[in-house]
């Protein structure tokens, strides 16, 4: 279980600060529900959480600290629980049919869980070039 307090940090790009959003905070934490009231009060929300230039920005910042261990871990059962909560009756998936299926495939792999790259793998071979 991650830290409970899990700080803000800051990066300066350029003339720029840039920092965490609060799903990336909700998320990193692993509070799928909180993620999940985010993303019904607004749908921007999505693209920032799945935006892979926002994630390495805070792989870069998060990855070297060793209370950070478990972000990725944290991300990637909230992308399955994503993914299972998307699932439809026939087999389709709105989050990969909506173009997620790249961002699905880097957050699980980048927590080493191979046995969700296959399954997304076999699904759609395809997901692996980001077409969802």
């Amino acid at each position: 279980m991650p830290s409970k307090d899990f700080p803000l940090k800051c990066e300066s790009t350029r003339d720029h600060w840039w920092f965490a959003s609060p799903i990336d905070w909700v998320a990193a934490n692993g509070h799928y529900e909180l993620v999940r009231e985010l993303l019904l009060l607004d749908g921007n929300h999505l693209i920032k959480f799945t935006s892979l230039r926002r994630i390495r920005r805070l792989e870069t910042i998060w990855d070297d600290e060793e209370q950070f261990h478990d972000v990725a871990n944290c991300c990637s059962q909230i992308a399955k629980q994503l993914l299972g909560e998307c699932e439809s009756k026939n087999g389709k998936n709105s989050l990969v049919r909506g173009g997620y299926g790249g961002w699905l495939l880097y957050t699980v792999a980048s927590a080493r869980d191979l046995e969700c790259v296959r399954e997304l793998l076999q699904r759609d071979p395809l997901i692996v070039l980001g077409v969802g």
